[in-house]
Parts: structure tokens; C-alpha cells; sequence
């Protein structure tokens, strides 16, 4: 997740200026948001092991938070990652919810 900056300076009103101005400064402060997280959903339709789901973020990513999984479990097998996909494993079939990316 990516936080574009506001352009403070382009707003006429000095109001406007310190609102945006404070904005900038909270997402500048919120790690979550400064950490570039994709969010990902991948569906199985039975039990799988080390199925391949590519991800294309272009680095191994450090940090995958599992947000959901509609039945059963699942896991990533981290020692498999690499650049282009992550390797997911699931006790039945489901869809498994997920942030992938780096904590900075």
C-alpha cells in the first residue's frame, strides 16, 4: 500500500494547508501504511500442498499476514518464497485472504 503525499502548498487556504499538512504527518507516522502491503485472495477448490501462487511483488516478501481463511487452514511455506511467488499450503478447500509485503 502505497500513501501519496498531499500537496500542501497548492491549496489557496491556510485551513486547508494545516489539515493537509496534518494528514501527510499521520501517514508519514503509521508504519502499516508506510510498509507497501498487496492484499491477495487465492481460492483452492480441494486440500493442496505447497501450491504455487504467484505474486509478481519482485522481492521475497518478509511479512504475510494471513487475514482470512474461509474454512479449514492454511500456512506459506516461507523457505520456498521468491520474487515472483509464495507457496501456500490449505487443509481443504477455501479461500485464503492475505497482505503480502515488507514491514519497514
Amino acid at each position: 500500500m502505497t500513501i501519496k503525499k498531499l500537496f500542501v502548498r497548492e491549496l489557496g487556504d491556510s485551513y486547508q494547508q494545516s489539515n493537509a499538512s496534518s494528514i501527510n504527518s499521520f501517514f508519514a507516522e503509521d508504519a502499516l501504511a508506510r510498509c507497501r502491503f498487496q492484499f491477495f485472495s487465492v481460492s483452492t477448490v480441494e486440500a493442496v500442498t505447497n501450491i504455487e501462487f504467484r505474486h509478481r511483488l519482485g522481492y521475497i516478501p518478509l511479512d504475510i499476514l494471513i487475514t482470512g481463511v474461509s474454512a479449514g487452514t492454511a500456512s506459506v511455506n516461507h523457505e520456498l518464497s521468491t520474487p515472483a511467488s509464495l507457496f501456500i499450503t490449505t487443509s481443504t478447500g477455501c479461500t485464503v485472504r492475505m497482505l503480502v509485503g515488507r514491514y519497514v
